[in-house]
């Protein structure tokens, strides 16, 4: 493993921006991802070893009141805070979501083949390219792969529960009633 000490990253408006001669790779994809840097903690020799990114703006990075083992030079204790989303679509009882099992693919075929990418690629910017490719990638997708709609029934033992209560009442209506019934 090598350890690129003139690495500089910066969080920008516009996104995460690194200085390096060395290296471009982990910046070109973190960048195009939309991550963010997010430790602003140096160790004692002003480097940054932990280098901690996500894509939430609103996660936090300080440094640790307490460790669990002896800091050393190099690594001061960190501790990372990130929101929990309340809600995950997951647990929906209705979600669209595309159907990869039943593409068309004689259709996404063509569609790959009549287009040029020499000419759709030929960005002087690999960002520039990449985000041709995914909106392509995307504009397949949607245009390809069936959109499905899951709806979760309800749960069994819930209306189970419900004619157990209706079948109570209904006897205990007929024992209140007598005769009348």
């Amino acid at each position: 493993m090598t350890i690129i000490y003139s690495f500089r990253w910066v969080n920008k408006n516009s996104g995460l921006v690194y200085r390096v001669t060395e290296v471009r790779t982990v910046g070109d994809q973190y960048s195009l991802i939309n991550f963010h840097k997010m430790n602003n903690i140096p160790n004692k020799n002003g480097y940054f070893l932990d280098l901690v990114f996500s894509s939430d703006i609103s996660a936090k990075v300080e440094q640790s009141l307490e460790t669990l083992i002896v800091c050393d030079s190099y690594n001061p204790a960190l501790s990372a805070y990130c929101a929990f989303p309340p809600f995950s679509p997951i647990l929906d009882t209705r979600h669209s979501f595309h159907d990869f099992g039943r593409p068309d693919y004689p259709s996404i075929l063509a569609d790959l083949r009549s287009t040029i990418w020499v000419r759709k690629l030929a960005s002087p910017s690999a960002d520039k390219s990449a985000v041709l490719l995914q909106n392509k990638l995307l504009e397949i997708i949607t245009g390809f792969v069936p959109l499905r709609i899951f709806i979760r029934p309800p749960p069994v033992f819930h209306i189970k529960d419900l004619l157990t209560m209706k079948k109570q009442a209904h006897q205990k209506y007929k024992t209140l009633c007598g005769a009348k019934y």
